[in-house]
């Protein structure tokens, strides 16, 4: 998720030095238009988003199969792990996972979430969930695609949430759309990887069986 945490540095960045110009008469911050180039990028992204989304439920029928999946999610927790901050004591607990939720045969909302709990006796624990989310991948755009931030500590949750349709920076706009595309890719794979070592565990046992034929 450090395309993630850069997302969020460069996003506040782009807020420095706001003139009249540009806001809204309404005094909203106005939203900066694609340049040609940017745009371009955003239709390749999208045009490829949509393919692995394809591509997924292609793949699902095998999810289900192997009860990776069901009729109405999938989910799996990817990396799980536990780690240290340099120059401090404290220790986190660390969880990347996907969700996917499904609405009938299409894609409901695809999820990316990772999860990191600071562990320790001394300190009160503390919980950031960083969610990258498409609510309606079935759109065939990237309209929906926002990033959520949860941090939940001894009081209520403290949810920020910076959607496609609200940040002020295109660079920034395009920066969340490829970051989907990437763990979507990502995700994709790893199911391939399951799929090539169930295929290469089978060939190994018939070449093994047949060997033993006259």
């Amino acid at each position: 998720m450090r395309e993630i945490i850069l997302f969020i540095t460069l996003f506040f960045m782009s807020l420095s030095g706001v003139f009249p110009a540009d806001t809204n008469p309404d005094g909203s911050i106005k939203i900066l238009p694609f340049s040609k180039n940017q745009e371009q990028e955003i239709r390749e992204l999208s045009e490829k988003i949509n393919d692995l989304h394809k591509r997924f439920l292609e793949k699902l029928p095998y999810l289900k199969k192997k009860k990776l999946s069901t009729d109405s999610e999938y989910y799996d927790e990817y990396n799980v792990s536990r780690t240290f901050e340099l120059g401090s004591f404290d220790k986190y607990f660390l969880v990347e996972l996907i969700d996917v939720k499904f609405s009938g045969t299409a894609l409901g909302s695809v999820s990316f979430r990772n999860e990191k709990t600071r562990m320790g006796n001394r300190k009160l624990n503390t919980k950031t969930v960083q969610e990258l989310i498409n609510k309606n991948p079935a759109s065939g755009t990237v309209e929906d695609l926002e990033l959520k931030i949860t941090v939940t500590d001894e009081g209520a949750p403290v949810e920020t949430v910076y959607s496609l349709k609200t940040v002020r920076d295109p660079a920034m706009r395009v920066r969340l759309v490829r970051s989907y595309f990437y763990y979507l890719f990502e995700a994709i794979q790893r199911i391939d990887r399951k799929m090539m070592t169930e295929i290469n565990e089978g060939e190994v046992r018939i070449n093994n069986i047949f060997r033993e034929l006259k």
